[in-house]
């Protein structure tokens, strides 16, 4: 018999494995500079993800939803959430790669901003990771916690990060690229 800690600790394995998959395809590909990234990015709208998230709304949704329909809507925001924490730690081993580039600058600001970008994004993915679990986790059980917000907040900073590292690198089209996380 299946029980919720047998779907949870699976739902935990096959995160673990998708994240070292997607860790193992980005090693793969060396990044010479920053240019190389923005087409590869994928887009993620924070506050729709915050949304989705928000046990408030959740609440809402269940007082003022019948159940059936509740839980057909429910499992859609699951998935979408999962879908924008999947872009984010997707976003995220870009930027540490970018970091990882730029750590190489002969100028320290640069090469101490990007070190700090790489810290960052590399919280920000494993943070993508937990958040991806609980999520799946709640497909499962509808009223397990999620830390959603943090990991929204997580993201914010870390592109922060970026803005300070174009900043440094390119002043005149930091605004362009930082659009592109």
């Amino acid at each position: 018999m299946i029980t919720a800690t047998h779907l949870v600790f699976l739902a935990a394995l096959l995160s673990l494995v998708f994240l070292l998959a997607g860790l193992r395809l980005n090693r793969s590909s060396v990044w010479a500079d920053l240019q190389d990234i923005y087409s590869n990015t994928q887009p993620v709208d924070i506050q729709a993800f915050r949304n989705l998230v928000d046990p408030a709304e959740e609440a809402y949704l269940r007082d003022h939803l019948k159940p059936a329909d509740f839980r057909a809507i429910h499992r859609e925001r699951v998935l979408a959430a999962i879908e924008y924490v999947g872009r984010t730690s997707h976003n995220a081993a870009l930027l540490v790669r970018a970091g990882q580039a730029a750590q190489r600058d002969s100028n320290p600001e640069v090469a101490a901003a990007a070190r700090e970008l790489v810290n960052h994004a590399i919280e920000l993915k494993l943070h993508a990771f937990v958040v991806q679990v609980s999520l799946y986790t709640r497909l499962v059980l509808p009223g397990s916690h999620i830390h959603g917000q943090v990991l929204a907040t997580r993201y914010q900073g870390t592109r922060e990060n970026l803005g300070r590292l174009l900043h440094l690198q390119e002043p005149a089209g930091m605004e362009r690229k930082l659009s592109y996380f």
